[in-house]
């Protein structure tokens, strides 16, 4: 063995720890990067040839140490769970904001809401049963329907457009899809580069799984590593990202407005691109929410109140033309319209407000027809009971998808805890880990002073 390979074995010793020292350097640096995953500097013995020569024989002991490698620390089924969770949270979180938006359409309780304003109609009928022959009455009848008419077309109008705006951030997270994927691709291909020529492109892996995530988040993606450091990407089953090529969505098709989806049309997603299976349905993530609420959820409250107008306009319409009004005319129909899109009030002229029952002799003074009109508020299965019944359906499901936010939320805490603890850095591990650089170093280094004392005695002492 010759006195210089102790040297060199000191010397793969500093330049191994150096190392160490770096990873660990770049930890610390980054211990607030979101998606950092720590990395470690993985040592291994160089061992002597496991097949001597011929004339020479290999050291017994080894010849130091290298680095062997600098790995990554993130385990890929935490990671896995994470997304799942946060594309459970985000679905749940876009169901949170529509309906919270429908709540605040249809604004109950409130004085100025539509329960209130049906309230005063069907008191101001009671008050011109009381009072038939009254102008101020009859007066105050056409006023207050043609509020509760207004009120409720409103509603309707304010579903439409707030499921016209729902399409519109559709087609926006539509890009932002397709952006993202472009960007996982190209990360996926700067890292097989980097792997092919024996790299490590650890902090490119990092800027990769955050965009898969975000992937996860928007779509409910699921993320497949292959075993040349890329990552592959499907959503619900289809090929998303596969290496360096991504396919895109096309804008949602289908229906194009409330209408079309009220008539049985559906807003759908497709790809771009093949392979075949052009349907881009996610089953989690903001997509799959916004689709929910485009095909079911504004409809369902929709298609209530266009049942409260239908039922107001039959049941009140119904009853009108069995009475007379001021000239002793029988009435016709007092609303005008099928549904919540079209409701208005027919009768322009007081006077014709049919008020008095058809059979009774006082004529015009009579205002039992009014009084029976009125009576509809109590009506079973009435316009009222299914009003209060379309809110207490819209306040139980805002419940329910607001606790089940709240329970995902905590899930979500605890999946990246988990994976924080798992591949976050850790300042007091990197200390403790900066120190046994830092001494191993120091003791390289003075393995190669002493050598170095050896060796200039050996070579500078033996001529005297």
């Amino acid at each position: 063995m010759s006195t210089f390979n102790g040297l060199s074995t000191a010397l793969t010793s500093l330049y191994a720890n150096r190392r160490g020292m770096e990873v660990t350097a770049h930890n610390i640096a980054n211990v607030n990067t979101p998606g950092y995953t720590r990395q470690r500097a993985n040592l291994q013995a160089i061992a002597g040839p496991a097949i001597p020569g011929l004339t020479s024989q290999a050291s017994p002991v080894g010849d130091g140490v290298m680095v062997e490698s600098v790995q990554r620390l993130r385990d890929i089924f935490l990671e896995s769970r994470g997304r799942i969770e946060h594309a459970a949270a985000e679905y749940l979180g876009t169901q949170q904001i529509q309906l919270g938006r429908i709540e605040q359409a249809f604004a109950e309780p409130s004085d100025e809401a539509l329960q209130a304003q049906l309230d005063e109609m069907w008191a101001s009928f009671s008050d011109l049963s009381l009072r038939p022959n009254s102008t101020a009455a009859r007066s105050s009848v056409v006023s207050r329907a043609t509020i509760v008419a207004d009120t409720i077309r409103g509603n309707g109008d304010q579903l439409s457009t707030q499921w016209d705006t729902a399409l519109t951030e559709l087609n926006a997270m539509i890009l932002d899809v397709n952006s993202t994927t472009a960007a996982v691709a190209q990360l996926n291909e700067g890292i097989m580069a980097a792997t092919a020529v024996g790299q490590q492109p650890n902090d490119l892996m990092d800027q990769r799984d955050a965009l898969v995530m975000k992937l996860a988040e928007l779509t409910g993606a699921r993320g497949v590593p292959r075993d040349n450091g890329v990552t592959d990407v499907l959503l619900n089953g289809s090929v998303l990202v596969s290496g360096n090529h991504s396919r895109t969505i096309s804008p949602a098709t289908g229906a194009a407005n409330l209408n079309d989806v009220k008539a049985g049309g559906a807003v759908a997603l497709q790809f771009n691109e093949p392979p075949a299976n052009p349907s881009a349905s996610p089953d989690s993530g903001k997509l799959a929410g916004m689709l929910e609420t485009l095909n079911r959820t504004i409809r369902t409250y929709s298609d209530g109140l266009d049942r409260v107008a239908n039922e107001l306009i039959t049941s009140v319409n119904a009853q009108h033309a069995l009475g007379r009004d001021a000239d002793g005319d029988m009435g016709g129909a007092f609303f005008s319209g099928t549904n919540a899109s079209d409701i208005g009030v027919a009768v322009v002229d007081p006077d014709d407000i049919a008020a008095a029952d058809a059979a009774s002799a006082s004529g015009p003074l009579d205002g039992a027809n009014a009084q029976e009109i009125a009576k509809l508020a109590n009506k079973k299965d009435g316009a009222n009971e299914k009003y209060r019944q379309l809110i207490v359906d819209l306040g139980v499901a805002a419940q329910t998808v607001n606790r089940r936010v709240e329970i995902q939320a905590g899930v979500v805490t605890q999946s990246d805890a988990e994976r924080e603890g798992d591949a976050g850095v850790s300042l007091d591990e990197e200390m403790t880990n900066m120190v046994q650089y830092e001494r191993a170093y120091q003791a390289a280094a003075r393995v190669i002073s002493t050598i170095d004392t050896m060796l200039d005695t050996l070579i500078n002492g033996m001529g005297r």
